[in-house]
């Protein structure tokens, strides 16, 4: 599986976010760089907690940003986080039981999931940024 490639089209016009949509595009692409993960549990398991945590750490931050400025698409982008926190529950869990493919599952739903939900989802609030003239 080819690794995320991060370019100028991914930034949403916040520092902050854009450095934290950074630092999660890393962590994907050190699983999907990591062919050994599905024979070495432990490892597996920590990089999937430190990928949930930060991941949880950003939706918490993304989300303050979004409700201290008005943002009047907040609940549009709670409820992507939320179902993100569902999918990538039951695909870890899978992929701890070692269901055949569960790795390959999950490592293409994070791809997926965090490409589609930078370029499109948090995009939407990139003109309202732009607009308020905010800069957080």
């Amino acid at each position: 599986m080819e690794p995320i490639e991060w370019n100028p089209n991914f930034s949403v016009g916040v520092p902050s976010m854009d450095r934290q949509h950074l630092t999660i595009v890393t962590l994907i692409n050190e699983l999907i760089g990591s062919p050994d993960l599905e024979a070495d549990t432990d490892a597996l398991h920590l990089a999937l907690d430190q990928l949930t945590r930060y991941s949880e750490d950003h939706f918490l931050a993304e989300e303050a940003l979004l409700e201290g400025t008005g943002y009047p698409e907040l609940l549009r982008q709670k409820e992507e986080h939320r179902e993100f926190r569902r999918r990538i529950a039951l695909l870890c869990h899978d992929t701890a039981l070692g269901k055949p493919g569960g790795l390959n599952r999950l490592l293409t739903f994070l791809k997926d999931w965090w490409t589609h939900h930078i370029l499109v989802e948090d995009m939407r609030y990139r003109p309202y940024f732009e607009n308020q003239e905010l800069s957080p």
